[in-house]
């Protein structure tokens, strides 16, 4: 595993191809390694690549900020096309 950015924010590993645990622990691990906690919740991504796969995450907000389902969304003009 090769480690790209560790902060408390966000975390970016490059993990090569023979890494074999899973990517939470890993992730978990990273954070330690820099002197931080563990986030209780997280939200991974996973770009597969040439060297290894690229694995973005970044701890999940808190309920209370994610966007509620009331809340007005984004409409997209959509044109019938004949």
């Amino acid at each position: 595993m090769v480690t790209a950015c560790v902060s408390a924010e966000q975390v970016a590993l490059l993990v090569e191809p023979e890494e074999r645990r899973p990517l939470r622990e890993l992730v978990e691990a990273s954070l330690r390694a820099e002197g931080l906690r563990p986030w209780a919740e997280m939200e991974l991504e996973l770009y597969p690549g040439a060297g290894g796969e690229l694995l973005l995450a970044r701890p999940r907000p808190p309920r209370r900020s994610r966007i509620s389902p009331d809340a007005p969304r984004l409409r997209r003009n959509r044109r019938e096309r004949g």
